[in-house]
């Protein structure tokens, strides 16, 4: 960004512009002045900036250029995720699971990853996968956690593949009746 550019941006977001507020944290923080960034970011989220609210409780979840708390996250991410955004909406998901900032209830945590990863966050997919592994908020279901795990995997979650492999090459999945059940991407596969 030209010194020119830069001063319109910083004239826009001093005027009270949230999507410029938003664009100077931007800025800011790709120059490494979590101070200057943080400050713009809550200018930001004070305007209902879906984006500045969503980073600025990563911020705080994080403790990222501010003290962490939970506390001040979660309003964040739930305000956030109520006008759409998915990355506050998957935060919000795993707060719940934690018990981070607010009562836990790994059940509403589940279903909020689940939708996520229905809505094809990788990582929605992947942390939804280890609750099918680990019976958090669900129970235990190693068929739902491969299938999970592959999807993440495919869009380039390597941890993802890295679980994926550990558990379907060392188990056989049967239904009810001893058949083998097939898992989407073997279904695919067969298709073809």
């Amino acid at each position: 960004m030209n010194a020119e550019d830069l001063e319109q941006l910083k004239s826009r977001a001093k005027a009270g512009d949230p999507e410029a507020q938003f664009q100077l944290s931007t800025y800011y923080i790709s120059q490494k002045d979590t101070v200057n960034a943080i400050y713009w970011l809550k200018a930001a989220s004070e305007k209902q900036h879906v984006y500045a609210m969503t980073n600025l409780a990563i911020a705080y979840y994080y403790g990222d250029g501010v003290p962490q708390s939970y506390q001040m996250a979660w309003p964040l991410f739930l305000a956030a995720s109520q006008r759409g955004n998915l990355s506050a909406k998957y935060y919000l998901g795993l707060s719940y699971i934690g018990g981070n900032g607010l009562v836990k209830n790994e059940r509403k945590g589940f279903e909020i990853l689940r939708e996520c990863a229905i809505e094809g966050m990788p990582w929605a997919q992947l942390s939804l996968a280890d609750c099918y592994k680990d019976g958090i908020g669900t129970n235990p279901d190693l068929f739902e956690a491969v299938s999970w795990y592959a999807r993440a995997a495919v869009q380039g979650i390597e941890e993802a593949g890295q679980k994926f492999n550990a558990i379907y090459y060392s188990t056989h999945f049967t239904d009810s009746k001893g058949k083998q059940r097939l898992f989407w991407f073997e279904e695919e596969a067969l298709k073809r």
